[in-house]
């Protein structure tokens, strides 16, 4: 059997969750339920499939400007984003590891910002279908 993949592009919806930020909780949740929900959209608007066994996520976080940054410090905005994945619109049965190997975080070159109010950047997930439990 082969692997099905899908890509995903999510604009961000809000500023990204760094895990550094000394944000009131508040506001961290008000930004982590807006990343949630665009991730529904998306999944929802690319027409996901629901209900896989087993998958794999590479993100890849796209930001508009070049400063050098640490990808481990972007895992709440990559929590949010599986959230809205598996548990709001139903991409795997749940994510715990049983489900969801990932999210592999990574830093890729930046967006074109264009224009001052435009998003601050992009998650790029490539969601991988594992069709059997031979994986690291």
């Amino acid at each position: 059997m082969t692997a099905r993949t899908w890509r995903l592009t999510i604009t961000a919806p809000a500023a990204w969750v760094n895990a550094n930020a000394r944000t009131h909780y508040h506001a961290k949740a008000r930004l982590t339920r807006a990343w949630r929900k665009a991730a529904l959209a998306a999944a929802d608007e690319r027409q996901l499939p629901q209900g896989l066994g087993k998958v794999h996520i590479l993100a890849v976080m796209r930001f508009a400007d070049r400063r050098t940054r640490d990808a481990a410090n972007y895992h709440p905005t990559l929590k949010a984003v599986v959230d809205g994945l598996v548990a709001d619109y139903g991409l795997a049965a749940d994510d715990s590891t049983a489900h969801v190997i990932g999210p592999d975080a990574r830093v890729g070159e930046p967006v074109h910002k264009g224009h001052r109010l435009a998003p601050p950047g992009v998650v790029e997930l490539t969601i991988t279908e594992v069709v059997d439990d031979d994986t690291p």
